[in-house]
């Protein structure tokens, strides 16, 4: 018999596809039974008052109670047979098996902060955040290193491609992170060497000592020379403002993308279960149909669509294809984008450095494996040794302090600067990025932004409309709303 307590108990754990059958059924049940009487009531009313059209009527609103009793059997059938045999394909491929996700998870959840992948190793200050749970919770996420952990039962099963979208997601929002951390180190490394401003003084005194205190009256006269030779950075790091905005918009794209993913790996039971109740009655069949759809929607039609776009994009566009039976084509080489890889105006440099062309090799594009923003400062020397920002700023201090360090460098600008052909030289300092390195640097971090725009921006918006369109499409189908609160105009 139906119990209303047994919902508040499965509410507040990740609910059993099962479960929530079980206790949510005898509801559908209940609301047929009190469709069939308004139907016969209906029929009857039409009968005594001899009015053919609500006869008729009522005769249409009994097909449609039929057809809602098949139509329960249907969605059931198609969630947990299309929902075992999505997870059996996934688990035989390279990149979406449960092994290789389970994997990629556990790789993330050691350097990240995500709490929604392990929530056992999380920070259990941030509890309140969806991200981050408290593992001392009964009712706490499981996480997503859980759910794609060998999956067994049904619901692990229709669950696992939406648990596996989100650790990809997780994936990139971690790389995401890792180059805004990086993003700082580059801009408050230029923002410094902009205000370095070396200073030359010199006292009349023959007393070399008095020169360093206030100046004393018997000095003939007190010279003080400043200059700041990296000014023209300016140009680049304000520049890097607007690089700044669009990178941290791609960071909370793939959170929002994260926080969805999570509350429907919640909701979707219920949604479904909700919507066939209230499909049952002539009231609320609309919304039946819809809140049917999203579930479906969710769990089948968002799953299926990353899944291709991850299984055909998951290994990168510059791998070889087979042309013939007997030689291969690379997909750059195929569309004729090799030099794409190789210029210097869009060479974006990989994480492998050769150390035969003391270079780094080209980064081959994968818009699940972004570009790193470190390795592109890196390359062209614009990045702090180790990536310690205070011990290259405190190398450059140290050194303005030694005396004549200054005159020194000065006088190798301008010997340079006579010799080579090139007028323009930089001021040495043992940590510095020249203006030339900086352009350079910054016109990669161009190029790395086309390839993050598209994970973060371009391929979730495909997704949605995708999405969208599937539901609308099927709602319309189930009798439900087809406009989504306006969303459909998106479509």
């Amino acid at each position: 018999m139906f119990d209303i307590l047994s919902i508040g108990r499965i509410i507040l754990q990740l609910p059993s596809f099962s479960n929530v059958k079980s206790d949510l059924i005898p509801l559908a049940f209940m609301a047929l039974l009190f469709d069939s009487v308004i139907i016969g009531v209906w029929y009857m009313a039409a009968t005594l008052l001899q009015n053919p059209g609500a006869r008729e009527a009522a005769k249409n609103e009994f097909y449609q109670f039929v057809g809602t009793i098949v139509l329960i059997s249907i969605i059931i059938f198609v969630i947990t047979t299309f929902g075992v045999i999505f997870y059996n394909g996934l688990n035989s491929t390279s990149l979406m098996s449960s092994s290789s996700i389970y994997s990629l998870c556990n790789s993330i959840a050691a350097h990240s902060q995500l709490g929604i992948l392990n929530p056992s190793h999380s920070v259990t200050s941030h509890s309140a955040s969806l991200l981050v749970q408290s593992s001392s919770s009964s009712a706490a996420f499981p996480g997503l290193c859980s759910l794609v952990n060998s999956p067994s039962s049904l619901t692990e099963m229709v669950d696992y491609p939406l648990a596996a979208s989100g650790v990809i997601v997780a994936n990139m929002t971690n790389q995401t992170a890792n180059n805004m951390n990086s993003f700082f180190v580059y801009d408050a490394f230029l923002g410094f060497l902009e205000t370095v401003s070396p200073t030359i003084r010199y006292c009349g005194n023959p007393d070399f000592v008095q020169c360093l205190g206030p100046i004393p009256l018997p000095n003939l006269f007190f010279l003080t020379v400043s200059f700041t030779p990296y000014s023209g950075i300016s140009m680049i790091y304000k520049t890097l403002a607007a690089l700044g905005s669009v990178l941290n918009l791609a960071f909370e794209s793939f959170i929002v993308q994260l926080n969805f993913i999570a509350m429907f790996i919640y909701v979707w039971p219920y949604l479904l279960f909700i919507g066939i109740i209230f499909r049952a009655t002539v009231f609320t069949r609309k919304i039946g149909g819809l809140f049917i759809a999203i579930a479906i929607g969710v769990i089948l039609f968002y799953p299926s669509v990353f899944a291709i776009e991850y299984l055909s994009l998951g290994n990168g566009i510059g791998s070889a294809l087979t042309a013939s039976s007997s030689s291969t084509i690379s997909i750059a080489s195929a569309y004729g984008f090799n030099s794409l890889l190789s210029e210097n105006t869009t060479y974006i440099p990989s994480s492998v450095y050769n150390s035969i062309s003391s270079s780094y090799d080209p980064y081959v594009v994968n818009f699940y494996d972004m570009p790193q923003i470190k390795y592109a400062g890196k390359a062209y020397g614009c990045w702090p040794a180790g990536g310690n920002l205070i011990q290259a700023e405190a190398e450059d201090i140290a050194y303005l302090f030694i005396p004549f360090s200054s005159i020194a460098s000065m006088i190798n600008v301008a010997a340079s600067s006579v010799i080579s052909t090139d007028p323009i030289k930089s001021f040495y300092l043992p940590s510095y990025c020249s203006p030339a390195a900086a352009a350079d640097t910054l016109y990669t971090l161009m190029d790395e932004y086309g390839v993050i725009s598209v994970s973060a921006y371009f391929l979730p918006i495909i997704n949605i409309l995708i999405v969208l369109t599937g539901i609308i499409g099927l709602s319309g189908l189930l009798g439900g709303d087809t406009q989504l609160a306006g969303l459909s105009r998106l479509v």
